[in-house]
């Protein structure tokens, strides 16, 4: 997969139909996958090539004066694309000037000139242009005019309800990571690079490597957590996870952005380093402990229960998510 700007892509020369399907894709969760997969299709069977056109930030970010947090980093969304078989990622960013786009321009000048798109396949519910003036069936009206095709597909249902980022946002926000994972298709994963901690966690028998993650991406509910560690896309192995402050020891001090994450029979330096944390299951709020000692005997419960995680099914498919790092 090759990685475009809209200018870069508009002189790339055209030797297929180009099957374009526009998102803004946070989370890149079954239904995304559902529309890419879908626009692939059509793409193999008409000899064309799939080209996803996304914005980054995501529009919420910026709509939301960037007190939005987002479910995928860029870099991890271009690597969902690509593993989706996406031949081509266009990237738009998203500003005043693309926010106060009319409908018509982003059809005319975005789809139809500089992508020169065959056909245009979106979601139910998509929205485009200026105050989001233009919707699905705007979309389509506009196409007929300009001479491409446009596709609407429905939601995807899980549960019972459509599969939406807000939905996942809102599992997550409340520490269930495993129904996330369940819409997600994937385990929910945070990036952060380990920065010097008060090593109590090394004197109390279990080492800690604390994550410095960046602001923006979403993590979820403050709790435990088992999980997956991957360094440098290679599987580190199981681990126990603290979102949020060590309460016996923060003294009344919080920190929602901490991350401390203890390898499960796995040493290592990995100060300075980047790792990311696959959130497999909930384990438990955090809790005061009034002696260290009682501490550390929940702490090997977690390891215990953890382990016990990682002889179900589950395993496999967090590994089947450690492919797609």
């Amino acid at each position: 997969m090759k990685c475009y700007s809209l200018s870069e892509f508009s002189q790339a020369p055209k030797t297929k139909p180009r099957f374009v399907v526009v998102g803004a894709f946070d989370g890149v969760h079954r239904g995304h996958q559902h529309l890419v997969s879908t626009t692939r299709q059509s793409a193999l069977e008409n000899g064309g090539e799939l080209i996803v056109l996304t914005f980054w930030p995501p529009p919420n970010y910026f709509l939301a004066g960037h007190r939005f947090q987002f479910l995928t980093t860029k870099r991890r969304r271009a690597q969902l694309f690509e593993h989706f078989g996406a031949d081509a990622l266009v990237t738009i960013p998203f500003d005043a000037a693309m926010a106060n786009r009319s409908a018509w321009t982003f059809a005319a000048d975005v789809l139809d000139r500089q992508l020169q798109a065959d056909q245009v396949v979106v979601g139910y519910n998509f929205t485009f242009g200026r105050n989001a003036e233009g919707h699905a069936a705007r979309l389509e009206a506009l196409a007929a005019q300009l001479g491409f095709e446009v596709t609407v597909l429905p939601p995807v249902f899980l549960g019972g309800k459509p599969v939406s980022s807000t939905r996942i946002r809102h599992l997550l926000m409340a520490g269930d990571v495993a129904s996330a994972a369940h819409l997600l298709g994937r385990f929910h994963d945070v990036t952060g690079r380990v920065i010097p901690g008060e090593t109590r966690g090394r004197k109390l028998g279990f080492p800690t490597a604390n994550l410095r993650i960046h602001s923006p991406a979403l993590l979820p509910a403050k709790g435990v957590y088992a999980v997956e560690v991957a360094h440098n896309d290679t599987a580190l192995g199981l681990g126990v996870a603290n979102v949020g402050s060590s309460p016996t020891f923060s003294q009344g001090q919080s920190d929602s952005r901490s991350v401390e994450v203890h390898l499960i029979d796995k040493a290592g330096n990995w100060y300075g380093e980047a790792l990311t944390v696959y959130f497999l299951a909930w384990l438990r709020k955090t809790k005061v402990f009034d002696h260290p000692d009682k501490l550390t005997a929940q702490i090997a419960r977690d390891v215990r229960v953890t382990k016990q995680l990682a002889r179900t099914d589950a395993r496999e498919s967090l590994q089947h998510g450690l492919r797609l790092c």
